[in-house]
């Protein structure tokens, strides 16, 4: 089988993760702090500032979840809360504004960002917080077609989002995963599997129909293990 050819245009991804492992046992806050290195003799140009990553298109993070067994899953899982049109395009189109974010990583240069979580055990969940029904009222996102169902998780990871915001979301309402009206329409979560091994990997890129190249960087895996209750 040919190897795959290198899209990096040498640039290197480094990930990783406080705290070590999970809690069995409560919610907190995790903390995955990434690094982009330069470590070739020219610049080369990105088009993102590495902070956001509930992206549905154009340059930036993305996140590759690997289970034992399993491979790997290019996605996670979104949850939406407006099932609305998307936004009028900026003017000149999309390409003209991924390229007007262009920045040269310099040779030698580093460019970091941290990427905030909430992990919540499955011990303080309740099952009609992760009920299909709660998660997709609408059925639009295809959650019943989706395995493993969120029921059967050992917890879940939420992006975006602290250990204080999820605390006081889950007493205010049912369906707390899910953004609330008015705020920002998607989530992105990981629902742990319920067996298997887990890993993430970030991972940067861009591609030739948003910026006129394809660059495809990934990072090393960071395993998710839950330590023993």
């Amino acid at each position: 089988m040919a190897k795959e050819a290198d899209r990096s245009n040498g640039l290197l991804l480094a990930c990783t993760m406080r705290p070590a492992a999970l809690s069995s046992s409560d919610l907190h806050d995790v903390e995955f702090a990434i690094t982009l290195t330069n470590p070739t003799g020219a610049g080369v140009a990105i088009y993102s500032d590495l902070a956001a990553l509930d992206r549905t298109c154009g340059p930036g993070l993305f996140v590759e979840v690997l289970v034992e067994g399993q491979g790997a899953s290019h996605q996670l899982r979104t949850i939406r809360s407006d099932y609305g049109p998307p936004g009028i395009p900026p003017a000149g189109g999309l390409s003209a504004y991924f390229k007007s974010r262009r920045a040269t990583v310099e040779p030698g240069q580093r460019r970091s960002s941290t990427q905030r979580a909430c992990f919540i055990p499955a011990a303080r969940l309740k099952p009609e917080q992760l009920a299909i029904a709660t998660l997709d009222p609408q059925a639009m996102d295809g959650f019943a077609r989706q395995l493993p169902h969120p029921e059967t998780s050992r917890g879940v990871l939420v992006f975006d989002r602290t250990r204080s915001e999820i605390a006081r979301e889950m007493n205010e309402r049912i369906d707390f995963l899910r953004a609330p009206a008015g705020a920002r329409r998607e989530r992105q979560v990981l629902f742990y599997p319920p067996r298997g091994r887990v890993e993430l990997r970030f991972g940067y890129s861009h591609w030739a129909s948003e910026v006129g190249e394809d660059v495809v960087v990934l990072g090393n895996a960071v395993a998710l293990s839950i330590a023993p209750a």
